[in-house]
This record gives C-alpha cells, structure tokens and sequence, in this order.
C-alpha cells in the first residue's frame, strides 16, 4: 500500500467551508487540515476541530496546521494578489509588519486549539514568495525549537491538471525555498499534489491521475465545503464538487484502484 496525506485547506473561512470539512474528516476522507485562525468565528470553528479531533478513532489520524493568509495584508496594502506577487519579487513588502501578522495567526492557533501546529503552510501559497519565505522559516525555528511543524513546499505536478502555467509559476516563485527550508532543519512532503485551476469541471478525473503519479509519502491538498452563498468566496462551486468526490464512493474506489490509503504526514516514513 501507498500512503499520501490529503490535507483540506481553509478551515475556518467560512460555515460552509468548515462544516464540510468535519464532516469528511468524520468520514475518514482527509488525514490534515490546515487552518485559517484570523476570521471572526474562528474560536467557534476551533472548539468543534478540537471536540473532533479528540475522538478515540479520529485522535491519530490528524494532522492539524495553519493556514497563513496575508489576504487582509494585501487588501490593506491596496494591492491586488498578482500585484502582491511582483512587490515580493521587488523587495517592497513590509516583512516586519508580515511578521508581526504570522505570529498573531499563530498565537490564534495555539490560544483555542491548545496546542503547537503540526504543519504551517499559506493560503495561496504565500510562504514561499520571496521575501515572506524568510520571515516564515525564522518565525518557525524560532518560537519552535525544540519541535518544528512541518511544512508545504508548494511544488506543483506540471501536468495531469488544467493549469500548466499556474503551476510553473508557483515553482518558479518557489525555486530557493526547499534549499532554504533545509538549511533550517524544516521538514516537507517532497511532492505535492492537487492544484487545479478550481474551476467546477471533473475533478474526479484529475484526482485519479494524480494518485497514479504519487509518490509515497506525499501531500495532496484539496478545498471541499459545503453548498455556500458567500458571495466573497469565488471557489465555492468548485468545493462542493471536491467534497461531493470526496464523500462519495468514487474516492474509495479510486484509492483502492491505486493502493492508497491516507496517513498523517512523517519525516520517517
């Protein structure tokens, strides 16, 4: 058998989001899940993980980690996300105020779930832009010395998805990071898998191929939720195809096809 961890992004942004996500891991469909901790409801969000993520049969099958999202950073910067990218790439962005904002993340993380992060990853990737990366590796080694989450590098598959040139730009983004992050003695899955272009299509399909192309050992990341009418959330449709698939008894079948099962993520392993 193969074992991979399937780690459901951005708990905690919305209802929606977050229902769907305890209900898969109620299921035994996800192995991570990777927390957003600056939104309102967060504390509400992180007492129903913690109360799950308890459970005798749940307890050692979970990783839990955070999201890091500078979305509000952008927004107040009067940047749009692409623009962001070219200030990063520019040396322009404010790293002390990026700081200041990971460790209030973190410090929301540990303050209701009562515990460490056992991985830290960003939402859209942001970790690994330049710039940001170095804040985020010092911040980690840092306040954990003695036991260091471990961590996404977010380097894309080219193919078996529908988006070739997104992918080849986070790797070109990404392109130092890994190099960096071992330096600092800080653990990641040495593959990574799941990216799309998020629009609803079938994502069962690319999912499939990606099992077939996984390695071992590797980080699959998904966005499942519930039907939602949050009109601030333009992937919401393309979630509830993810959770649908993931829910289903096609996702059991394809693991079976391909000899998978899902494990919390390990150095060791």
């Amino acid at each position: 058998m193969k074992n991979i961890t399937l780690c459901a992004d951005d708990y905690g942004q919305n209802e929606p989001v977050s229902m769907g996500i305890l209900q898969l891991i109620e299921l035994g469909r996800l192995s991570a899940v990777s927390c957003m901790t600056g939104y309102a409801h967060w504390p509400t969000y992180a007492a129903q993980l913690a109360a799950l993520k308890d459970t005798p049969n749940i307890k050692n099958q979970l990783d839990v980690g955070l999201h890091f999202d500078l979305t509000e950073f952008i927004a107040q910067q009067g940047w749009s996300f692409n623009q962001f990218i070219i200030q990063c790439c520019l040396g322009k962005v404010d790293l002390h105020k990026v700081e200041v904002e990971l460790n209030r993340q973190l410090d929301a993380f540990e303050a209701q779930l009562n515990m460490a992060p056992e991985f830290v990853d960003g939402h859209q990737h942001v970790h690994v832009f330049p710039g940001i990366r170095h804040v985020f590796v010092r911040t980690l080694t840092q306040r954990y010395p003695k036991k260091l989450p471990y961590i996404r590098l977010s380097r894309p598959v080219v193919f078996g998805h529908d988006s070739t040139i997104k992918a080849l730009i986070l790797r070109g983004l990404a392109i130092g990071f890994a190099r960096l992050a071992q330096q600092h003695k800080l653990h990641f899955p040495s593959q990574f898998l799941g990216m799309y272009s998020l629009r609803p299509g079938n994502y069962a399909q690319h999912f499939s191929h990606w099992l077939q192309q996984a390695k071992p050992n590797s980080l699959f990341m998904c966005h499942p939720g519930l039907p939602s009418s949050d009109s601030s959330d333009p992937i919401k449709k393309a979630r509830f195809v993810e959770f649908t698939y993931f829910s289903g008894e096609q996702f059991l079948t394809d693991l079976n096809a391909q000899q998978v099962t899902l494990n919390k993520w390990t150095p060791s392993a």
